[in-house]
């Protein structure tokens, strides 16, 4: 018997929104342990090298679809190696397009790869290198019913009271494409530039847009932990455009600079040892990379979200949803605001961001909150709490679509505090079989407070009929799936459910904007 499934999309409202008109900008941006553990069975270690390795005895004329054309990253076993092989290029083609700082490696360009083989030593190996970018957003790819945060992100992340000092103490390194002058910033933002002409950063104001989340100088960015000793890098050249070995000098600068937290909201669909190598650096130091999924609506995250050791960030709007563009991925991490977020931009102007790209800034803000008003030193050990108290999106526990839910702080930094009564409604998936005019709503009920919840009843009003049905009781913290059988109503191929969560006297919801939720369902043939 034919049966359909259908993902909820919860609607509250449709609402016109204005998205940057700059693609870059609009473009893009279990807990950790679980994700290393998970690490020999990850996206990475099975995709990550299939044509990264070239040896000189047998050196590739055909460059893997989306590597940079005619360059290479070459690895030299010692650093007098890598001296003569660079004496050896007097007269050649060959041009060097960059030297580590941290490693016997150099970004190599060329015409010919046969120029390139002839001057390599026996020791040298190379790799391909690829671009990164900010990830675009497809044409088409946004759901039509998301709904904006505009001015509203700070109490929907359960900020109600001044937050001036959170992030103070906490070094935070964003690698983008520069730093435009801005009102936002006032004047204690360290600038340092790895690529591109720093007299002319940030041709795109991606960067901008970006760091600007850290900074509320003149209190018109919904910045969280803006106390943050904030480093802005730039990775990119004239054209906004970075690449593999620049982004992992960078991240070895970063740490060395003494950056605790480093939010990437650019990224590229390969990756190499070079950077397998960087990020090691970064984990064996203590640093956390927090990285943007990606854009295009595909089930890959982008490097280095891709990576086992960094935080995913994936996007939702206002009301909990998925936007379309965000990148889903079994290893997704966690969700955090998306769509229409309120950026520097432009000529010192303001704009609407929207991508995986803010939400990964924002992810990095709640960790620094967490650091500095918790007096917790250690980023992972920050992420690990956080992580034991999201809030629930979409199936039980961690999912492809939101990862392990989304933060906010009343919730997280309050997860001692006893007699928080907190009841919200994470996500609900329909079953209709229309043959029997028959089907049921599956509910997905979390319990994000400090105390049980018990008593609670759900509502729903479907096409102008009500149904209430008792709930059993949550425990702090948990979960729990609940399916209630519903008739179908006639003459309709889409319903309109209204779900809402009510809890007893004495209970007092501490969020009782989560205790609702509008959906809409297919039901037809």
């Amino acid at each position: 018997m034919p049966t359909k499934l259908i993902l909820v999309t919860a609607i509250f409202a449709v609402i016109a929104y204005v998205l940057y008109t700059k693609t870059s900008v609009n473009s893009e941006s279990s807990n950790l342990s679980a994700k290393l553990e998970s690490a020999p069975n990850s996206q990475h270690n099975s995709e990550t090298h299939l044509f990264e390795l070239e040896s000189k005895s047998s050196p590739s004329q055909d460059t893997p679809a989306g590597a940079l054309e005619n360059e290479r990253i070459v690895n030299f076993s010692s650093a007098e190696s890598m001296e003569a092989f660079l004496a050896s290029l007097n007269g050649s083609n060959i041009e060097i397009l960059g030297q580590s700082k941290y490693s016997n490696t150099l970004r190599v360009g060329f015409s010919s790869y046969q120029d390139l083989a002839q001057h390599l030593p026996t020791d040298a190996t190379t790799l391909y290198n690829f671009p990164v970018t900010p990830p675009p957003i497809e044409n088409g790819s946004i759901n039509p019913n998301v709904v904006p945060f505009n001015g509203r992100m700070m109490e929907w992340m359960g900020i109600t009271s001044d937050n001036s000092q959170w992030g103070a103490g906490v070094s935070v390194a964003v690698l983008d494409t520069g730093l435009l002058p801005h009102p936002a910033f006032g004047d204690d933002v360290q600038s340092f530039s790895l690529a591109g002409d720093p007299n002319h950063p940030d041709l795109d104001s991606h960067g901008t847009a970006m760091a600007s989340l850290w900074r509320s100088a003149d209190g018109n960015i919904p910045a969280i932990a803006p106390a943050v000793d904030l480093m802005s890098i730039q990775i990119s050249d004239d054209t906004g455009s970075s690449d593999l070995f620049t982004l992992a000098e960078a991240i070895y600068f970063a740490v060395d600079q003494g950056a605790q937290l480093i939010p990437i909201s650019m990224g590229t669909t390969s990756t190499n040892s070079f950077l397998d190598g960087a990020i090691a650096y970064a984990t064996d130091n203590g640093a956390l990379i927090i990285a943007s999924a990606g854009n295009s609506g595909e089930d890959t995250l982008y490097y280095p979200a891709a990576y086992p050791e960094t935080l995913s960030i994936a996007a939702i709007d206002y009301n909990r949803n998925h936007p379309g563009f965000s990148n889903t991925g079994e290893t997704l991490t966690l969700t955090a605001p998306g769509v229409g977020v309120i950026t520097a931009g432009e000529n010192q102007e303001y704009t609407l961001s929207s991508g995986t790209s803010p939400a990964a800034q924002i992810a990095g803000n709640v960790i620094a909150a967490t650091m500095s008003e918790l007096e917790i030193n250690d980023p992972l050990e920050a992420w690990e709490l956080i992580a034991d108290n999201l809030n629930e999106l979409g199936v039980a526990g961690q999912d492809t679509l939101f990862g392990l839910g989304y933060p906010q702080l009343d919730v997280i930094l309050n997860y001692d505090q006893s007699g928080r009564y907190d009841a919200a409604i994470a996500s609900t998936l329909f079953v209709s079989d229309p043959q029997t005019n028959s089907g049921e709503m599956q509910i997905v009920v979390s319990n994000p407070g400090t105390e049980d919840l018990f008593g609670a009843t759900l509502d729903f009003e479907i096409e102008g009929n009500r149904y209430s049905t008792p709930l059993p009781s949550i425990s702090a913290g948990e979960s729990h799936n609940f399916t209630v059988p519903l008739p179908l109503p006639s003459n309709t191929d889409v319903i309109t459910v209204n779900s809402q969560v009510t809890l007893p006297e004495g209970q007092n919801d501490v969020r009782p904007r989560d205790n609702g939720i509008s959906a809409r369902f297919s039901i037809g043939n």
